[in-house]
């Protein structure tokens, strides 16, 4: 028959997962049975001691970072040129109080670290074999070694010639027998503990009895109580392990490297389903009306969030969606302009050029929540309050990542070792050029917001970032208010700049092929795909039967971008459009 364990006992796992032929490979999957050791993220997850099985798989650093001590083999302090070893901080919290979080990819689940083989060789292990004899005509055995009634208390053997072997002794006169010398209407067998796979017991030729949680002719197949969904796999019994991009017991818990804003949800990897609704633009015909931005069946166009971070704006009314370009020629860059970033900017003068400056533009900052400076990538600092530190002249602490121990790879930054260096200022003047906007503004850890403003606060100690719409209209909810500002999720590299952004399941559609506003009016794609944010309806000049213009289905417009209002207004919140100087 097939190998069912072949008495070469281990209570190690022995699956199609793992065994000594084949290892998977796969960002979640690890051997539950290793020898104990700390991994890249600096957790144990194996506390097996001394069972001579090897390291064959190791977690990766977390890509994401909430500041903190950094200990003495984690960079060095440098003040006036000198050097220093030690702990040094960098800040929990932004300059308005809220925790700081930096995160170093646009793919969700690599955000915790992610597994990949050593290269060590999987070893099966050992462990001492038992037997449990068990006779059918219900007699008790006992163990003739040292005389200890096995079945009545449970217990096993781990040689079963030298515990029911019979056996005589003589004295000069008798002989003394022992054991059972005959089959005495009943059999006795030894059933073989761990003889077969995944700890379960052999008790017959060919047939094992498995240990709870597995089943299979030799017990390598673990059995789940709940469903692994999306492509999961169940691995170890109750075990999940989730296909990319999932994560819970169920693999039910969708994982996106980016932040869903303005009570977007997280709904498939690195997939936000914006909040939407039908617009509210109705004409003046009898009945209520009809919708004047329309859908080509005649239904009203969503208005609300969108976007990869259901950060953008959605206005119906705009003249049209301007795709993010992401290039060197200016000319591509549009720059629109309006009433301030929250369209309260007042004006008494007859022209008002402050309504030209720029509100948003489609060069990948606007709107998008990522966007900011951070102690890895791109170099930020920490204000220091008075008297948080000893040296009252201390004003700055920045911090950077050391170039040479700065990874970068296509879906993720690397500090390697966090080897992050600190540097102390007592003014802007002498602060390094990576840590500053011009000569006097710095750039502080934390978000950089358009609209919203760069982290900072003003001479009172108050945050200066403010500047995001606020609906001055009656009776609505908060999702027609820009809540950008309540995002923390800082990472210029990733989630910052973006023209386009790749999202979706690895296998399938993760069942949302019909969803509103996590692909546009389209649904979620299968696999992976670039996302689409405008569904491009547009009024031809044609009409039907009953006069009625007909609205029809552009081709797809794939890319992240913004929504410009006509005659270079900006689009600031859902159907709000602010205008330039003299519209």
């Amino acid at each position: 028959g097939e190998k069912q364990g072949g008495y070469s006992c281990s209570v190690r796992s022995v699956t199609e997962w793992e065994n000594e032929d084949f290892l998977f490979e796969h960002p979640n999957y690890y051997s539950r049975y290793m020898d104990r050791k700390v991994e890249g993220d600096e957790l144990v997850y194996s506390n097996w001691t001394k069972m001579e099985w090897p390291p064959v798989y190791y977690k990766s650093p977390k890509l994401e970072f909430a500041g903190g001590l950094l200990r003495d083999d984690q960079g060095t302090v440098q003040k006036d040129g000198v050097f220093s070893t030690g702990n040094h901080i960098i800040k929990t919290n932004n300059v308005d109080g809220r925790g700081v979080f930096y995160t170093y990819t646009d793919q969700g689940y690599r955000r915790d670290g992610d597994w990949s083989l050593t290269g060590e060789k999987w070893e099966k292990g050992t462990c001492i074999l038992e037997f449990n004899r068990t006779c059918t005509n219900g007699k008790s055995s006992v163990d003739l070694n040292n005389m200890l009634d096995i079945s009545s208390n449970n217990l096993f053997v781990q040689d079963t010639d030298l515990a029911f072997r019979p056996r005589i002794t003589y004295d000069d006169k008798k002989a003394y027998p022992m054991g059972r010398w005959f089959q005495d209407d009943g059999e006795c067998v030894d059933e073989v503990i761990r003889g077969c796979f995944n700890n379960g017991t052999c008790v017959a030729p060919d047939t094992c009895r498995c240990a709870p949680g597995w089943t299979g002719s030799d017990c390598t197949i673990p059995i789940c109580s709940q469903t692994c969904h999306h492509n999961g796999n169940c691995t170890l019994p109750d075990t999940c392990t989730c296909e990319r991009g999932w994560e819970g017991h169920d693999c039910s818990i969708a994982v996106c490297s980016q932040e869903c804003n303005n009570f977007g949800k997280c709904v498939a990897p690195d997939v936000c389903h914006c909040k939407q609704w039908p617009n509210t633009f109705y004409d003046g015909y009898e009945g209520g009306g009809r919708p004047i931005f329309r859908k080509p069946n005649g239904d009203p166009q969503m208005t609300g969030w969108t976007g990869y971070d259901c950060a953008t704006p959605i206005c119906v009314q705009a003249e049209k969606f301007t795709l993010n370009y992401n290039g060197t020629e200016e000319a591509k860059t549009i720059k629109l302009g309006g009433h301030g970033k929250d369209g309260r900017l007042e004006c008494s003068e007859v022209r008002c050029h402050n309504y030209n400056k720029m509100v948003t533009q489609n060069d990948g900052r606007s709107f998008q929540t990522g966007c900011g400076f951070d102690p890895i990538d791109t170099g930020c600092c920490d204000t220091i309050e008075e008297g948080e530190r000893a040296d009252i002249t201390l004003q700055f602490v920045c911090h950077k990542c050391r170039d040479t121990h700065t990874l970068i790879q296509p879906h993720n930054i690397t500090c390697v070792d966090m080897m992050i260096d600190s540097f102390e200022y007592t003014n802007v003047a002498d602060m390094d050029d990576i840590f500053k906007f011009d000569d006097t503004t710095v750039k502080l850890c934390g978000r950089d917001h358009n609209p919203g403003g760069p982290m900072g606060v003003d001479e009172d100690g108050n945050p200066t970032n403010v500047d995001y719409y606020v609906s001055y209209l009656a009776n609505v909810g908060p999702e027609f208010s820009s809540r950008n500002g309540l995002s923390n999720i800082t990472s210029d590299f990733f989630l910052c700049n973006r023209d386009y952004w790749v999202q979706g399941d690895f296998v399938d559609d993760a069942g949302l092929g019909d969803i509103v506003g996590a692909g546009s009016d389209f649904g979620l794609k299968e696999g992976r795909h670039v996302r689409v944010n405008y569904p491009n309806y547009n009024k031809s000049n044609l009409v039907d039967e009953n006069n009625n213009e007909i609205w029809m289905t552009g081709p797809a417009m794939p890319g992240e971008g913004i929504f410009e209002c006509y005659n270079g207004g900006s689009c600031i919140a859902p159907d709000v459009c602010t205008c330039k100087d003299g519209w």
